[in-house]
């Protein structure tokens, strides 16, 4: 038997009824809203730069993490934090996830009036919590040179700080910098009442013509200070060739040879050098005239040999020298 037929309206109907129920099962899943993902939670950093107990403004400030909290490994942190102290002296770090951090002022920003106290301390960052730290500065004063050869400037040399003081501090101090095209330079975080030597280097004929001069900052000031190098004339200069002979063998293994002097005008030469027994002599072009202090000492290790017995020396202008020095045997 044939099923009985249904008459196309009622055939519609259905259609349409099945349509609806399906759009409207649709309409409630896409209004269904969208599970929203759970924040991280965070925690802050408040780290307070003082120096001698007063806020200090504009210090860029870092916050490293280490890994869990309360664990000290140190890790590069390439999405460290980083604010500047306001007016009060006080870095804000948010945003952190909890851990263990190195708080820190890095020593490359800080200004040259600017010496290092405690830059550096750790903070553990809870959730919804504002650790603190504090980091301290002290005043340092600068020395502002000028390299001088007569009326011109001289911007190839070297400038060098030393001192026998002892200075405690988390970052370098004594920052010198070279001399620019106009032959000025600058000394940076130098400590107060510490005494200091500034050496400014100029090489010639295989030594240094040097210029040294000594401070003790009373106050974080700066001073201004030239270093004149003497105008020395190239017909002036003198030839010296020097070496080391063993009585009755001829030449040393290895050694070094030294060649100093401190000219009345207050510059000083000075060439070092090291040899083997190769460089039966060693020239020096270009040494200015002058009495001499020349010495030789044999290499750690060398047993043929201990060292020469000091000489003097004096150099004419314009001479051509040749000098053997005479070694020691070990006693």
């Amino acid at each position: 038997m044939r099923p009985p037929t249904v008459p196309r309206p009622a055939r519609r109907f259905a259609a349409l009824a099945v349509t609806a129920l399906l759009a409207a099962a649709l309409t409630r899943v896409s209004a269904a809203p969208a599970p929203a993902s759970a924040a991280k939670p965070t925690g802050s950093i408040e780290a307070r730069v003082i120096q001698f107990g007063v806020p200090v403004a504009g210090v860029p400030i870092q916050a490293r993490n280490t890994g869990e909290p309360g664990l000290d490994v140190w890790m590069e942190d390439s999405t460290a934090v980083i604010d500047t102290t306001d007016k009060n002296g006080v870095a804000h770090l948010r945003g952190l996830v909890p851990g263990r951090y190195r708080v820190l002022a890095h020593c490359g920003r800080l200004t040259g009036d600017r010496i290092a106290g405690t830059i550096s301390t750790r903070a553990d960052v809870i959730a919804g919590q504002v650790a603190h730290s504090t980091l301290t500065l002290r005043p340092g004063g600068r020395i502002r040179g000028r390299v001088m050869e007569g009326e011109r400037p001289v911007s190839r040399a070297t400038v060098e700080t030393q001192t026998i003081d002892a200075i405690a501090s988390s970052c370098p101090t004594l920052d010198a910098r070279n001399p620019g095209p106009d032959g000025r330079f600058e000394v940076g975080r130098v400590p107060i009442n510490t005494h200091l030597w500034i050496k400014v280097y100029r090489p010639l004929g295989g030594g240094d013509v040097q210029l040294w001069k000594d401070f003790t900052l009373a106050d974080a000031d700066t001073i201004e200070a030239t270093w004149n190098f003497p105008a020395l004339d190239s017909a002036q200069l003198a030839t010296l060739r020097v070496g080391v002979r063993i009585p009755g063998e001829g030449p040393v293994d290895i050694g070094r040879i030294e060649l100093s002097t401190i000219h009345p005008d207050g510059w000083r030469y000075f060439a070092g050098f090291d040899f083997t027994i190769g460089d039966t002599l060693h020239t020096l072009p270009s040494v200015p005239p002058g009495r001499y202090g020349l010495r030789a000492t044999s290499r750690a290790g060398t047993k043929k040999w201990w060292n020469a017995q000091p000489e003097s020396l004096v150099v004419e202008p314009g001479a051509n020298i040749t000098r053997l020095l005479t070694a020691s045997y070990p006693r």
